[in-house]
């Protein structure tokens, strides 16, 4: 078992030491260097506002927070991908209604009810 963790200069040592690997973990998830440091950076900042005397293992605590920010990152990048493909289609819709025939009248082909 783990030593229990012991104040703010070991906890900071400690999460450097673990940084490499949650810095993978997250990249592994979402692809992304940047996107990645985002995520071991609030790791970081959930970890200071957190009881760290009660974690018992530090590094599979913070494997799981950054998975779990992760996992929320990956929600809101889709709910945004998804927000702005409804927006463009919406706007697709908007522009051609009313045109139905505007392809035929082009090429000399009228409706016969007209």
């Amino acid at each position: 078992m783990a030593e229990p963790i012991s104040g703010p200069g070991w906890l900071a040592d400690q999460f450097e030491h673990w940084r490499p690997h949650l810095a993978s973990v997250a990249y592994g998830m979402l692809g992304s260097v940047s996107e990645a440091e985002d995520a071991v950076q609030q790791a970081w900042l959930r970890l200071g506002r957190s009881d760290a005397g009660a974690i018992v293992d530090l590094r599979a605590w913070l494997t799981t927070v950054v998975g779990r920010i992760c996992l929320d990152m990956l929600r809101a990048r889709r709910a945004r991908r998804v927000a702005r493909h409804g927006q463009r289609r919406g706007r697709a819709a908007v522009r051609h209604a009313g045109r139905a025939d505007l392809g035929a009248e082009l090429h000399g082909v009228r409706r016969p009810d007209r």
